[in-house]
């Protein structure tokens, strides 16, 4: 008989979505076992601040200790080298902070054809600045961390793209004379290319957003937002305006990814 892989998953409340699959269709997958390891929110993001010690990382925040027990199921550290592999889901790495940036600034040619608010800068500048945007987050930071103690495997999952519910809010409603005129589609291909640089000097792989998912060029289909659950409330749903957070259904694909990853021979 196959042992299977062990898996952590780390992360932030965007776990809830492939948490709640794996509760579900864990039978599925013989091939693995996973342990969830994170917490929601501004306490999910002290994560990178564990004390990393003789291959584990322990919680030592009170609050942080609490949550990341009820979602482990008791546990408050990780043995790092007792996984085959080691995963990372959302902590603020992903694209939305690269569209809020879009509501204040553009280059070149966007910015001939959208509202005069936005502030010109350069090509390099814009360039520069997604970079920043992807280094400062506790993802990366969390990544680090484990790369510097254990050689195992490091995978990322991004937050998933905006549901494009999005495009029905007064707030982003900006984002649809930039999706018109194209200015979306090329920020997304300047997002990946930063983020591969990103991860190839933190050693870690990514595991793309599932593409049934996506309505192009970078916002979730609504119909994987609409009932999402709170990661340590799963019976109670996100208010109906939450664009952020995805639900079973798209828990379901990203668990499919994930196995797959893991278990695919490099």
């Amino acid at each position: 008989m196959t042992v299977p892989l062990s898996v952590c998953i780390f992360g932030n409340s965007h776990l809830a979505a492939v948490k709640s699959a794996w509760d579900v269709h864990e039978s599925k997958y013989p091939e693995i076992k996973i342990k969830f390891f994170g917490a929601p929110g501004a306490v999910g993001v002290r994560l990178p601040g564990m004390e990393f010690t003789e291959g584990k990382a322990v919680a030592t925040d009170p609050e942080l200790v609490r949550m990341v027990r009820e979602i482990s199921g008791g546990d408050d550290s990780v043995a790092l080298n007792s996984h085959d592999a080691l995963v990372v889901v959302g902590l603020g790495l992903g694209f939305r902070p690269i569209l809020l940036l879009l509501r204040s600034h553009l280059a070149t040619e966007e910015y001939k054809t959208a509202r005069q608010e936005q502030e010109l800068i350069s090509e390099a500048c814009l360039i520069q600045c997604i970079k920043d945007l992807l280094n400062d987050n506790a993802s990366v930071m969390l990544l680090r961390k484990l790369k510097a103690n254990t050689s195992k495997p490091i995978y990322v999952c991004t937050e998933p793209y905006l549901s494009e519910a999005a495009l029905d809010q007064v707030k982003f409603q900006y984002l649809q004379l930039l999706k018109q005129n194209g200015a979306l589609a090329r920020i997304r291909e300047l997002y990946f290319r930063c983020l591969s640089d990103i991860l190839a000097d933190v050693g870690a792989a990514l595991i793309e957003q599932p593409k049934v998912t996506i309505d192009p060029p970078c916002f979730t289909k609504r119909k994987f937002s609409r009932g999402s659950t709170f990661l340590l409330r799963e019976r109670k749903k996100h208010p109906d305006g939450d664009i952020r957070h995805m639900n079973k259904k798209y828990g379901v694909l990203l668990l499919e990814s994930i196995a797959k990853r893991i278990t695919r021979a490099d």
